[in-house]
This record gives structure tokens, sequence and C-alpha cells, in this order.
């Protein structure tokens, strides 16, 4: 991560596009973010340990071997102009410099940075990061907060 250099769509200003696993592989990078466009934490969450479980490729990345593939949500930190953006910027950075500790000190100092990604785990351990991730919830998961309310018995909730 020394550097945060893109090892794919490295080319500055250039349209990011899609990638095989083989590409990925070819270029076995320190660090991997799936931050898919227009997917939630919990979906990305569900989405690479899947890929994870049946994609040899996935698995031998130096990243997911040393414990640095992550995932965000991409859809709320990526893929929409606004505030948001800086974010998704500082998420990267955490992910990147998780090596680094007066770095990662310093990034979760600051008053921005949402508790939004998780360490790319097997299934099972997916789901209970996938729960516990779920605190910065927006108006596009409405539906999360419908659930909860519905499991814990209340009549109401407040919309984000």
């Amino acid at each position: 991560a020394a550097g945060c250099v893109p090892v794919l769509n490295a080319v500055e200003g250039a349209k990011s596009k899609a990638r095989s696993w083989a590409e990925v592989a070819a270029a076995d990078p320190d660090v991997v973010l799936f931050a898919s466009c227009g997917f939630d934490l919990r979906r990305n969450l569900t989405d690479a340990a899947k890929a994870l479980r049946t994609t040899p490729e996935l698995a031998g990345l130096r990243a997911v071997r040393t414990g640095r593939a992550y995932c965000v949500d991409g859809n709320r930190y990526f893929a929409r102009p606004g505030p948001s953006l800086a974010a998704g910027t500082a998420l990267v950075a955490r992910c990147a410099f998780d090596d680094e500790p007066e770095v990662v000190r310093r990034l979760e100092a600051l008053p921005f940075l949402p508790n939004a990604w998780a360490l790319l785990r097997d299934e099972e351990q997916q789901d209970a990061v996938a729960v516990a991730k779920v605190g910065d919830i927006d108006i596009e998961d409405f539906d999360l907060l419908h659930e909860a309310a519905c499991a814990e018995g209340r009549m109401t909730y407040t919309d984000p």
C-alpha cells in the first residue's frame, strides 16, 4: 500500500472498467477493496464472501492471504457526488494504510470517517460483521430500519 498506487486502472483520469479475476490475480495487489457501484456494505460483503469461496484466483491473492481485503459501501461512498466522496477517500486510506498504526490513528480521528468497512472473511464470519457495521444507515436502507423495528416490536422508527 506504500503510496496507494493502483495496480489496475492506473492511468490518471481514465475510466474504470470491469476486470477478470485472472487480471486481478496477475497484479496480486497488497490491498483489495470491494466497493461495487450501487451496492451497500452488506451486499458487497455477501458477494465478496461468495467469490472468495468459489474463485481460486481471489483466494490466492496476497491481499486475501494477509488479511488486507476489505469491503465497503460502494453505493454511498463512491457512486454519488457530494460530501460522501470525502468519506470514501478516507475509507480507501484507512484500508490501504491499515499496516501503519499512526496513519490509522489519525484517519480514525477524522470526524467524517464512517464505520462502513469490513475485512473480507468467510461467509459465517461475514454475517456477524455485516450486522455489526450497519449502524451507518442512509435513506436507501430504510428497509433495514423497518426490519429492525419489526424485530424489536417497535411501532415506529426515525427515517435517516
